[in-house]
Protein backbone atom coordinates (compact mmCIF):
# COMPACT_ATOMS: atom_id res chain seq x y z
CA UNK A 1 0.00 0.00 0.00
CA UNK A 2 1.45 3.31 -0.74
CA UNK A 3 1.40 6.53 1.68
CA UNK A 4 2.33 10.15 0.85
CA UNK A 5 2.40 12.84 3.14
CA UNK A 6 2.81 16.34 1.64
CA UNK A 7 3.02 19.96 2.70
CA UNK A 8 1.66 22.90 0.42
CA UNK A 9 1.73 26.44 1.26
CA UNK A 10 -1.56 28.48 1.12
CA UNK A 11 -1.25 32.00 -0.98
CA UNK A 12 -1.41 34.87 1.06
CA UNK A 13 -5.10 36.48 1.32
CA UNK A 14 -6.20 33.03 0.33
CA UNK A 15 -7.12 31.37 3.64
CA UNK A 16 -10.61 32.20 3.85
CA UNK A 17 -11.42 30.91 0.32
CA UNK A 18 -9.25 27.76 1.63
CA UNK A 19 -11.86 27.23 4.74
CA UNK A 20 -14.70 27.63 2.57
CA UNK A 21 -13.68 24.76 0.36
CA UNK A 22 -13.48 23.00 3.46
CA UNK A 23 -17.13 23.50 4.26
CA UNK A 24 -17.83 22.94 0.15
CA UNK A 25 -16.28 20.00 0.38
CA UNK A 26 -17.47 18.52 3.57
CA UNK A 27 -21.48 18.81 1.93
CA UNK A 28 -19.86 16.73 -1.60
CA UNK A 29 -19.48 13.25 0.53
CA UNK A 30 -20.45 11.30 -2.43
CA UNK A 31 -18.55 12.96 -4.78
CA UNK A 32 -15.47 12.32 -2.45
CA UNK A 33 -16.02 8.48 -1.64
CA UNK A 34 -16.14 7.98 -5.82
CA UNK A 35 -12.71 9.75 -6.10
CA UNK A 36 -11.00 8.21 -3.50
CA UNK A 37 -12.24 4.75 -5.05
CA UNK A 38 -11.15 6.39 -8.13
CA UNK A 39 -7.63 6.90 -7.36
CA UNK A 40 -7.20 4.02 -5.11
CA UNK A 41 -7.44 5.89 -1.86
CA UNK A 42 -7.78 4.02 1.21
CA UNK A 43 -7.47 7.16 3.71
CA UNK A 44 -7.28 10.48 2.75
CA UNK A 45 -6.59 12.94 5.59
CA UNK A 46 -5.92 16.66 5.77
CA UNK A 47 -4.77 19.20 8.66
CA UNK A 48 -4.18 23.21 8.80
CA UNK A 49 -1.10 24.30 10.55
CA UNK A 50 -0.49 28.16 11.54
CA UNK A 51 3.69 28.02 10.47
CA UNK A 52 5.79 31.65 10.80
CA UNK A 53 5.57 31.43 7.19
CA UNK A 54 2.02 31.72 6.77
CA UNK A 55 -0.57 29.01 6.56
CA UNK A 56 0.16 25.38 4.96
CA UNK A 57 -1.79 22.18 5.11
CA UNK A 58 -0.42 19.06 5.63
CA UNK A 59 -2.46 16.08 3.52
CA UNK A 60 -1.87 12.04 4.09
CA UNK A 61 -2.98 9.54 1.42
CA UNK A 62 -2.61 5.96 2.04
CA UNK A 63 -3.90 2.95 -0.61
CA UNK A 64 -2.20 1.60 -3.99
CA UNK A 65 -3.05 4.96 -5.69
CA UNK A 66 -1.46 7.39 -3.25
CA UNK A 67 1.47 7.99 -5.18
CA UNK A 68 0.13 8.48 -8.53
CA UNK A 69 -2.76 10.56 -7.80
CA UNK A 70 -1.71 14.15 -8.57
CA UNK A 71 -0.67 13.05 -11.56
CA UNK A 72 -3.60 11.55 -12.72
CA UNK A 73 -5.78 14.04 -11.06
CA UNK A 74 -3.67 16.94 -13.07
CA UNK A 75 -5.01 15.00 -16.54
CA UNK A 76 -8.41 14.10 -15.46
CA UNK A 77 -11.58 15.33 -17.67
CA UNK A 78 -13.54 14.42 -14.96
CA UNK A 79 -16.29 17.32 -13.59
CA UNK A 80 -15.47 16.97 -9.85
CA UNK A 81 -11.24 16.48 -10.41
CA UNK A 82 -11.73 19.78 -12.73
CA UNK A 83 -13.44 21.51 -9.76
CA UNK A 84 -10.89 20.33 -7.55
CA UNK A 85 -7.95 21.33 -9.62
CA UNK A 86 -9.64 24.71 -9.99
CA UNK A 87 -9.76 25.13 -6.14
CA UNK A 88 -5.93 23.73 -6.12
CA UNK A 89 -4.75 26.39 -8.78
CA UNK A 90 -6.71 29.17 -6.87
CA UNK A 91 -5.56 28.50 -3.03
CA UNK A 92 -2.24 26.75 -3.12
CA UNK A 93 1.27 27.44 -4.43
CA UNK A 94 1.50 24.43 -6.41
CA UNK A 95 5.48 25.40 -7.22
CA UNK A 96 6.31 24.89 -3.03
CA UNK A 97 4.12 21.73 -2.93
CA UNK A 98 6.84 19.07 -1.10
CA UNK A 99 6.71 15.13 -1.37
CA UNK A 100 8.66 13.88 1.26
CA UNK A 101 10.26 10.06 0.20
CA UNK A 102 11.82 9.31 3.51
CA UNK A 103 11.14 7.70 6.70
CA UNK A 104 9.07 9.75 9.62
CA UNK A 105 11.22 9.96 12.97
CA UNK A 106 9.32 10.99 16.35
CA UNK A 107 10.09 11.95 19.75
CA UNK A 108 6.58 12.52 20.70
CA UNK A 109 6.69 15.95 20.13
CA UNK A 110 7.53 16.78 17.47
CA UNK A 111 6.92 14.52 14.47
CA UNK A 112 9.43 15.11 11.57
CA UNK A 113 9.15 14.15 8.11
CA UNK A 114 11.78 14.82 6.20
CA UNK A 115 11.86 18.66 6.04
CA UNK A 116 8.58 18.69 7.38
CA UNK A 117 7.97 19.62 11.39
CA UNK A 118 5.14 18.73 12.55
CA UNK A 119 4.05 20.59 16.00
CA UNK A 120 2.20 18.17 18.05
CA UNK A 121 1.74 20.38 21.04
CA UNK A 122 -1.22 21.75 20.18
CA UNK A 123 -3.34 18.52 19.13
CA UNK A 124 -5.02 16.11 21.93
CA UNK A 125 -2.66 13.93 23.00
CA UNK A 126 -4.86 10.78 21.60
CA UNK A 127 -4.26 12.87 18.09
CA UNK A 128 -0.96 13.20 18.22
CA UNK A 129 -0.51 9.84 19.52
CA UNK A 130 -2.53 8.45 16.88
CA UNK A 131 -0.62 10.45 14.03
CA UNK A 132 3.03 9.27 15.33
CA UNK A 133 2.00 5.45 15.80
CA UNK A 134 0.54 5.66 12.39
CA UNK A 135 2.68 7.29 10.34
CA UNK A 136 5.91 5.70 12.25
CA UNK A 137 3.73 2.21 11.17
CA UNK A 138 2.91 1.24 15.14
CA UNK A 139 -1.11 1.19 14.73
Amino acid sequence: MGVVLFTFPIKEGKLDAYKQWGIELSKRTEEIVEFNQRYGITRHASWLSQMSGGSCGIVLLEGPGAETLNQKMAESEHQFDRWFQEWIDETIDISLVTFPQSSIESNHEEAFVNHLKIDLDGMSDDIASALVDHLSGNE
